[in-house]
Formats: structure tokens, sequence, C-alpha cells
């Protein structure tokens, strides 16, 4: 709608009216009540529209939240079950494989150890120990 024409409309509606003796109320000025009434209808339902939106956010980060926590704590009780299940397990063989090397290294030694001893010993007797050590 043009600008000029609305003006003029209002114009000579006002003008017709209060010549008549009515109540002063163009349609012009019952359009403007309606779109002011529109206004408050449509602020309403956007700030209702934000209230919503707000409560739904907070609520699914709250969801979130619990979720996660949740999550977490059924990995620390995996994690528990697996280590008293799994590496305790582990633990066990690493220490056995440990005892059997140590009793080879033992058996290794003590092999070893008498060969060393006698093979010194004839060295000492015979004299020749002392002509290698100088």
């Amino acid at each position: 709608m043009n600008p000029t024409n609305s003006a003029q409309i209002a114009g000579s509606g006002t003008k017709s009216s209060t010549a008549s003796g009515g109540s002063g109320a163009t349609p012009f000025d019952e359009i403007v009540a309606l779109e002011k009434k529109e206004a408050g209808r449509v602020s309403t339902e956007l700030n209702a529209m934000e209230a919503e939106r707000t409560a739904l956010s907070t609520k699914l980060k709250k969801e979130n939240e619990e979720s996660q926590k949740s999550m977490r704590e059924s990995a620390k009780e995996e994690l528990k079950k697996f280590s008293a299940d799994e590496l305790s397990g582990l633990i066990k063989d690493a220490e056995k494989e440990g005892l059997a090397a140590s009793e080879k290294l033992d058996q290794s030694y003590a092999g070893a150890s008498k060969t060393v001893i006698s093979s010194l010993t004839e060295k000492f007797i015979d004299g020749s120990f002392l002509s290698t050590a100088a």
C-alpha cells in the first residue's frame, strides 16, 4: 500500500467520522490498534518460545552431563573388573616367568662357577695364574 494513499484514506476517514459525530476511530486507527495487539501477542509468543528453548537446552545439558557421568562410572567399573581379572593373571604369569629366568640364571651360574673355579685353581697350582696376571 502506498503511504501517501493510506494517509489520504486515514485523513478522509477522520473527517467523515468526526463530521458525523462518531467515536473518532478510523479504519487506520483500528489497523494500528490491531497491529499493536498482534505485536504484543507475537512478543508474548516469542518470550514463551525463548523460555521453552532455555528450558529444553537446560534439560538436554543436564541429560548429557548425567549420561557422561554414567559412562565414566561404567568405564571405571570395567577398568576395575579388568584389573582384577586380567592384570592379576598377567602379573602372575610375569612372576612365573621371572622365577623361571632366575632359576635358569642360578643354574647357569652354578655350572659356570664350577668351571671357572676349577680353571682358576688349575692355573694357580700350575703357576700360570701369576704369570698371566702380571
